[in-house]
């Protein structure tokens, strides 16, 4: 090893361990349950400033508790992940820290296992930001890796979202259209004109659509939902389509191009989607909310072990206000 080597190493050391004294003063190393979370006014002004830089403003009261509550509890999570080893047990956290150790001295000839225990007497994991946030993901993951799903529970899911996994209704219509545009004038007249004339026409006459101006649209429009409908001429006429009967020329009704007069073509009912259809995208959504449910049952039982203590001068914030 080189002298310029040996240099730059225990420079970097001696920074990671005055670091350490630092950090150590305001958070006891986290090794054993029961340390209070010190959350410290200068905490709270740093969640607001970035609060503020990625929202153009302050947070709100609830926001800032949230926020807060978020704090704590990857604090949490990350010294109960210390407690019970996953910093020497996991391939990510190993690979960084040692990665850390080797970056100071390209040319020491200690082992991965070596490197890592004088990581982890250093404290290193505590002032890597890469590593405390893999902690906190792997302890999730640790934490739901338990949920399981029945089929049974899937199907339920399935029938109790309907709005997710149903077949909407959709209908299949064409219609005349009359421009607000052109006919600003007189367009209550013409409206009443081409109603007159639609009706004495058969419902499906060929000529009934130029009887009407031309519609960047288009003159007919396949099978639609509701929703379909509403994103393109907005919700009243939407739902105006869909109360109207088939096969009868209804109209006019608004929409947000002028007025318009339709024709239903067909319906299709709405109806229950195939399970096996919809199971897989069904497994995940509800896996993800059993994951995030178990998550967090299981901060409530650790934040009994690490309580939280917010310290003055931080105005309006007590630790019964977190959520």
């Amino acid at each position: 090893m080189s002298l310029a080597s040996q240099l730059l190493r225990y420079f970097l050391l001696g920074t990671v361990l005055y670091a350490a004294s630092l950090a150590t003063a305001i958070w006891p190393p986290p090794w054993r349950r029961g340390e209070t979370i010190h959350i410290a006014d200068a905490d709270v002004q740093s969640l607001r400033n970035t609060w503020s830089r990625e929202t153009g403003r302050m947070p709100t009261a609830a926001e800032q508790a949230a926020s807060l509550r978020k704090l704590a509890d990857d604090e949490t999570l990350f010294r109960e992940a210390l407690r019970i080893g996953l910093d020497r047990a996991d391939p990510v956290v190993r690979a960084r820290l040692i990665q850390n150790l080797r970056f100071t001295d390209p040319g020491t000839k200690q082992s991965d296992d070596e490197l890592l225990r004088e990581a982890l007497a250093l404290g290193m994991a505590r002032h890597d930001t890469v590593v405390r946030r893999r902690l906190v993901q792997a302890m999730e993951q640790r934490i739901a890796a338990s949920t399981r799903l029945s089929d049974a529970e899937l199907r339920a899911y399935v029938a109790a979202h309907p709005e997710r996994y149903a077949e909407l209704a959709r209908l299949q219509f064409s219609q005349v259209y009359l421009s607000a545009d052109a006919h600003r004038a007189r367009l209550d007249a013409d409206a009443r004109a081409l109603g007159e004339k639609l009706g004495a026409l058969a419902a499906d006459a060929p000529e009934a659509p130029a009887l009407g101006d031309a519609f960047m649209l288009g003159r007919s429009f396949g099978p639609s939902t509701q929703e379909e409908i509403a994103q393109r001429f907005g919700q009243p006429f939407a739902a105006a389509v869909f109360a109207a009967p088939r096969d009868l020329w209804t109209g006019p009704i608004a929409s947000a191009y002028g007025l318009q007069f339709v024709r239903v073509i067909a319906r299709e009912p709405a109806h229950t989607a195939d399970y096996s259809s919809v199971r897989r995208q069904a497994y995940y959504a509800l896996l993800e909310e059993r994951e995030h449910d178990s998550v967090a049952t299981a901060l409530r039982g650790l934040r009994e072990h690490y309580p939280v203590i917010i310290d003055p001068p931080v105005a309006a914030t007590t630790v019964s206000a977190l959520p």
